[in-house]
């Protein structure tokens, strides 16, 4: 099979699509043909090294964690699916491995891909929409009638969020640029903050904070939040670790959103997929040969949702690199 390898940290020039031996399912393992997959700004950071205190430096590593696809093999104890079952995933956080012609993943990590919802729909899902779900429901505990803010609302993970918010029946206010206002409005922001024209931290009485970009100072969150309030981040931000000793003298909560694999969840966002309540936003598709240039567009820290991937049955393009992010 042929995979995105890159054996040292470092820019988009050491990225290789490459071939290489073909992965054999181990116990409660399936083996995916991927046909699609999506860049997320943690994919470029494990690249760059940002993460190497979790990742380790075994190279050569292979990038991505979004999966959808075709089961091709089965693990032994495997048996939740069959082969060909149409099946989206997340590979666990900081071990990569989904942007090659077949990956590996442990079947309790995966889901079927529900009837009328694309491939390419399901690609884009895992690792943001599992964060945002994560972030709202098990560490903001989120529930109808109270209002949340969610900065980098028209990114990968706050298109989710805004509409798992409105879902729950909260009062959802998304924090964006002015370009992609009616966007997040559209998915069920009741009020939109242009960040550049008005300062988020001055808006209050909030039940929730959902920081998708970690770029709000925490020092605001006495004043956004209403006693008893969560923020949830999703990245150490430098006042983190005191935030987390000062805020319940506030009377408020820290949360660090790590976002893990989970096939439950999986399930009930493909069956809000399928029924037509959320939707998928997704800026632009690459073929997997050009899956520099994808990061170097999220690097930007400027996508409209989510950036696809598609990985061509038997795919022997060769990578196009050239340049550093």
């Amino acid at each position: 099979m042929k995979a995105v390898l890159f054996n040292r940290f470092g820019g988009t020039d050491v990225l290789r699509w490459t071939e290489i031996e073909d992965p054999t399912p181990g116990p409660g393992e399936i083996r995916v043909r991927v046909g699609r997959s999506s860049i997320n700004p943690f994919d470029c950071e494990i690249r760059e090294g940002t993460f190497k205190m979790l990742t380790g430096r075994r190279f050569p590593m292979i990038s991505g964690h979004d999966i959808a696809g075709e089961v091709e093999a089965l693990g032994k104890e495997a048996s939740r699916f069959q082969v060909g079952d149409r099946v989206f995933a997340m590979r666990k956080a900081f071990t990569s491995g989904a942007h090659a012609e077949l990956a590996l993943v442990p079947e309790s990590a995966a889901a079927l891909v529900p009837d009328g919802v694309s491939m390419k729909d399901a690609g884009v899902v895992p690792l943001a929409a599992l964060t945002a779900w994560q972030a709202l429901h098990e560490l903001g505990n989120l529930a109808a009638g109270q209002r949340v803010l969610i900065n980098g609302a028209s990114g990968g993970v706050g298109t989710f969020a805004v509409q798992f918010a409105r879902l729950t029946g909260a009062e959802v206010t998304g924090v964006c640029s002015r370009a992609n206002a009616d966007l997040v409005r559209k998915l069920g922001a009741a009020e939109v903050i242009d960040y550049k024209l008005r300062d988020p931290t001055r808006a209050t009485g909030f039940d929730v904070v959902f920081d998708c970009v970690t770029k709000l100072p925490f020092g605001a969150s006495k004043r956004m939040l209403k006693r008893g309030g969560v923020w949830v981040c999703t990245r150490f931000a430098g006042a983190y670790i005191k935030s987390r000793l000062l805020a319940p003298f506030a009377g408020r909560r820290v949360r660090l959103v790590t976002v893990k694999p989970n096939a439950e969840q999986l399930e009930r966002i493909g069956a809000l997929l399928a029924a037509g309540k959320v939707e998928t936003v997704i800026e632009q598709t690459y073929p997997i040969a050009e899956i520099a240039a994808a990061h170097r567009r999220s690097a930007t820290g400027r996508v409209r949702g989510k950036i696809a991937i598609e990985v061509p049955s038997a795919a022997r393009a060769s990578l196009k690199v050239g340049g550093s992010s």
